[in-house]
């Protein structure tokens, strides 16, 4: 559902999930990015803190609450939060924030998606 672009029903899903499975490794990355698809940012920004209260080695979810404060139009936190993660590396234990950032800014401009500040972050963080 979430890769043929039905946020919605997806975001529902993942609902019936977490409700069923609360401690589900990842299950709260997928849930902030979802929000974030359909514009929820304080819904999104929840679900990173819970993420990031669970499992807070997953840096995805430092970014997800950047993303969120970027998405409820706070730029100069989200600046700071995006700083802040610019370095940590992701599960996969070699892609630092800095790449994942400008990863998941492209996936939302295909499907739609953009809110002001994208390309600020993207240059604060190129430098």
């Amino acid at each position: 559902l979430f890769l043929a672009g039905d946020f919605g029903p997806s975001s529902a899903a993942f609902e019936r999930v977490h409700a069923l499975a609360p401690a589900y490794p990842g299950i709260n990355a997928y849930r902030a990015e979802l929000f974030l698809y359909l514009k929820d940012a304080a819904r999104a920004h929840a679900a990173a803190a819970e993420g990031l209260r669970r499992e807070p080695d997953y840096g995805i979810h430092r970014i997800n609450l950047a993303h969120a404060a970027l998405f409820a139009g706070d730029l100069d936190q989200a600046r700071g939060l995006y700083l802040a993660c610019a370095d940590l590396i992701d599960m996969d234990g070699v892609t630092p924030g800095r790449a994942l950032v400008p990863m998941d800014f492209a996936k939302m401009r295909a499907a739609g998606i953009t809110v002001p500040g994208m390309e600020e972050i993207e240059m604060l963080l190129e430098r």
